[in-house]
């Protein structure tokens, strides 16, 4: 999501369409430190949004509106390890 927004600012700066705007994002990335400064920002968005997302279940959890059961690990027969395909 984060690259997608990054996308869409970068074609709203040149006043152009996202999907022109897409070369130019994977070209900027090229350069370490842009990839770097990048990779950066994508963490600590992923990071607030992690944190949003604890904040809302927890005033769910306390409306009532959602109830967390935590399961317990339970090792999977060969079968259910292999799936359908064998």
């Amino acid at each position: 999501m984060h690259s997608v927004d990054t996308v869409m600012d970068l074609a709203g700066a040149k006043k152009k369409h996202p999907r022109d705007a897409v070369h130019s994002f994977f070209e900027k990335l090229q350069d370490r430190e842009v990839q770097r400064d990048h990779e950066e920002h994508f963490h600590k968005y992923f990071a607030n949004v992690k944190e949003r997302a604890m904040i809302v279940l927890k005033e769910q959890q306390e409306r009532g509106e959602v109830e967390v059961v935590e399961e317990e690990e339970q090792p999977l027969s060969k079968e259910e390890r292999l799936g359908p395909g064998g």
